[in-house]
């Protein structure tokens, strides 16, 4: 759980995993702004969410 600002891989995320029972809160922006996508499970394939090199920052909360 935490918040993470993405710096060294600022627009070079191409997936992302996701543990069971958490959900990652993918922000288009630094400081957790802008347009998001939540995820509930690992996506190996941003790109067909549109999603592709554009993640800044990640919230990552348990449900």
């Amino acid at each position: 759980m935490g918040s993470y600002i993405v710096h060294s891989a600022d627009n070079l995320i191409s997936s992302r995993r996701v543990p069971a029972g958490y959900r990652a809160i993918l922000f288009d922006a630094n400081n957790h702004t802008g347009p998001s996508i939540t995820k509930t499970a690992d996506d190996a394939f941003l790109v067909d969410d549109g999603w592709n090199d554009r993640v800044s920052s990640t919230r990552i909360e348990r449900v």
